[in-house]
């Protein structure tokens, strides 16, 4: 497929001017071939790089070693001062308050009433 703009010009067999075309079949042909080549290298590459972000994301499992018996023992302990700091916080102001009015009776700051204390 080709457009001519001007046919050649022959004496006999002598050709004076070539014919001046545009081969526009041809450049159609190298353009569809490169989108076919390009679009089959995008797939490739593509499907590589799955391949290898699969191989990349699977986890080496890694063991952790067994906590020794004074770690194991601090746990324990962290874990029963979180329990208890939420369930004995009132409980922990009343004997504060408890031990309070105990410091102060036995200092004698509260006046006696009729022979006794108020506690």
């Amino acid at each position: 497929m080709k457009f001519i703009f001007r046919e050649a010009v022959k004496e006999g067999d002598k050709i004076l001017s070539p014919t001046v075309s545009w081969n526009y079949g041809n450049f159609i042909q190298t353009v569809t071939d490169f989108i076919i080549i390009g679009v089959s290298l995008f797939f490739v590459i593509k499907i590589i790089n799955q391949l290898r972000r699969k191989n990349d994301e699977e986890p080496t499992p890694e063991t952790k070693p067994a906590p020794t018996a004074q770690e194991s023992l601090l746990m324990e302990i962290r874990d029963i001062k979180k329990r208890d700091s939420k369930r004995f916080i009132g409980k922990q102001y009343c004997e504060l308050f408890y031990e309070t009015l105990l410091v102060l009776h036995f200092c004698n700051v509260f006046p006696k009433t009729n022979g006794h204390h108020l506690l």
